[in-house]
């Protein structure tokens, strides 16, 4: 009997401890979501991408760098990105062939706080289609606070088929 007792009152105590930690601990830094997971030639794709800042200090410098998946590389999707919106201080993404590009997020980033972007772009209309073809991304993330940096790399992002 008194060793049930034991052990129920340390499962309680671990229950209480556990409940303890921060709101954010299992925040993940870097989340995302597409509107489209189909899309045709000539038809813009927005992915948006949400910065959580998972520290216990606001984040005074960061960037999020992306470049296509291998497979969008390996298989030749044609697209480019055609707008940055959002929560940044500049976007170098936007332009004619634009497939990578680095955004920085607007500072400070409060403890617990998120910003978000939108990174549009347009399937190119003599862009390989069908199948398994998809257009997706790979997101690098860095934050800076004074209790510690946040990287996140090689955070595959959303797909999107791209059909005929």
């Amino acid at each position: 009997m008194r060793r049930s007792a034991f052990i129920g009152a340390c499962l309680l105590a671990l229950g209480l401890v556990g409940s303890a930690l921060p709101a954010n601990a299992a925040a993940e830094p870097l989340t995302f979501a597409v509107d489209k997971t189909t899309a045709k030639h000539g038809e813009t794709v927005t992915v948006t991408v949400t910065v959580t800042n998972t520290s216990t200090t606001p984040g005074q410098f960061g960037y999020l760098y992306f470049e296509p998946t291998y497979g969008t590389d390996f298989n030749q999707l044609k697209y480019e990105f055609t707008g940055c919106s959002g929560d940044i201080s500049d976007c170098n993404a936007v332009g004619p062939n634009s497939h990578k590009g680095t955004l920085h997020p607007k500072v400070p980033i409060p403890a617990g706080g998120t910003e978000t972007f939108a990174l549009a772009y347009k399937i190119a209309d003599d862009s390989p289609c069908g199948g398994t073809l998809s257009i997706g991304h790979n997101f690098w993330l860095y934050l800076e606070t004074a209790s510690g940096n946040i990287e996140k790399q090689g955070v595959a992002g959303p797909l999107t088929s791209v059909s005929c």
